[in-house]
């Protein structure tokens, strides 16, 4: 199951991790890219800009705060690929 770049802008994404759960076949895989932030002083200005242009982000994960997320709803983190863009970065495989 594909989920990109959804989970981070959507204002109860718990629910949609259950639902996610209920559907997928035993031992299915979850591919769930999304925006994660990681700190610093871009953080801020980004955020700020990205508001500007009507970019509404609901969750604000790092890599760690994702992980423990997503292994709450009954998943594991399988792989890690990160892709540097501007002040996040975007994880790749989870299952």
């Amino acid at each position: 199951m594909l989920i990109a770049n959804a989970l981070h802008i959507m204002p109860k994404p718990d629910e949609a991790m259950k639902e996610i759960y209920r559907v997928l076949k035993p031992n299915g895989t979850l591919f769930a890219p999304t925006f994660l932030w990681k700190e610093g002083k871009q953080r801020k200005m980004i955020k700020s800009l990205m508001s500007i242009l009507g970019f509404k982000m609901y969750q604000e994960w790092d890599k760690k705060e994702f992980e423990d997320f997503i292994k709450e709803y009954g998943f594991s983190v399988v792989e890690w690929n990160c892709a540097s863009i501007y002040a996040g970065k975007v994880p790749d495989i989870l299952s």
